[in-house]
């Protein structure tokens, strides 16, 4: 009987690992998405970081559409 308790607790937290590293990815896919629109926000206040400001919007663009 305690082998198995001793299997389940196992296997729950591998599926808790697998569970907080999804969660995980997806808070940071979020955050750089957010990173994008402020970049470009703050590349087209600043007439230095148009080209910046472009790639990232641009990049903000094409994982949005995909």
């Amino acid at each position: 009987m305690a082998v198995a308790w001793f299997w389940l607790e196992i296997e729950i937290t591998k599926r808790n690992n697998k569970a907080g590293a999804q969660f995980q990815l997806e808070n940071e896919t979020n955050t750089l998405e957010s990173k994008a629109v402020l970049m470009g926000k703050i590349g087209k206040r600043k007439t230095e970081n148009k080209r910046g400001a472009l790639i990232m919007g641009f990049q903000y663009f094409l994982q949005s559409i995909l």
